[in-house]
């Protein structure tokens, strides 16, 4: 039932999130049924921990709001004396649909930007500590790991998570190469790369580690 004011009238609930995501699962379900169309859109949405139902539904709400102002701007210039031919009104309408539903992907992708910033951030801080726990006789898997826990934010408790989830599967640069390329962290997947050729072809692995640690941060790029 709907609350009521003291003046009788009617307030209509806003639809839920799960209202719009139920739609955008729909949508994602038509134009990606394989999974892998959009291989940039699936890194994006991996390291903001978003989701293609998530942000298909907030694609089809901000369409519906901008369609539903176009339409109020035309009742207000209708009611104001100023008509204009039907078609007009509905390519109007549909290219308002249209820019709402642009809008989402460039938030989502400028979030992703961030977050791979913070992630390189993560990965020099980890490289730096790693480096020197190898060079003190400690193990490969054991230095990355202790370099993991070196920080908080994000980026290190992805791959905290990463490498607990992979403890007893093998070494621990597999893993994290996985995440790299999941998240689009190239950085990432060099730092894995590096340990993996020090395990495997006994690579100086501590030189391979402070490059990566001292090598400038490159600009945040899409």
């Amino acid at each position: 039932s709907f609350p009521t004011r003291r003046s009788s009238e009617l307030t209509i609930p806003k639809p839920t999130v799960g209202f719009w995501e139920s739609l955008g699962t729909s949508l994602w379900a038509m134009v990606d049924t394989d999974g892998d169309r959009f291989p940039g859109l699936a890194k994006d949405l991996a390291v903001t921990g978003g989701t293609p139902a998530a942000l298909a539904g907030q694609m089809i709400m901000t369409a519906a709001m901008f369609a539903a102002l176009a339409v109020v701007l035309f009742v207000i210039l209708a009611v104001e004396g100023f008509h204009l031919a039907l078609i007009l009104e509905l390519a109007a309408t549909v290219l308002a649909a249209a820019a709402g539903a642009a809008m989402p992907r460039p938030t989502m992708h400028s979030k992703a930007v961030e977050r791979r910033a913070e992630m390189r951030e993560a990965v020099a801080v980890m490289c730096d500590l790693a480096a020197v726990l190898v060079a003190a006789g400690e193990d490969i898997d054991a230095a990355l790991v202790a370099g993991a826990g070196a920080g908080a934010g994000w980026a290190f408790e992805a791959v905290r998570a990463n490498l607990a989830s992979a403890a007893g599967r093998g070494a621990a640069w597999t893993s994290l190469e996985g995440l790299g390329e999941r998240l689009g962290v190239d950085e990432l997947v060099v730092l894995a790369l590096n340990m993996g050729l020090a395990e495997e072809k006994g690579a100086k692995v501590r030189d391979a580690l402070n490059t990566q640690a001292k090598t400038p941060l490159p600009h945040a790029a899409s």
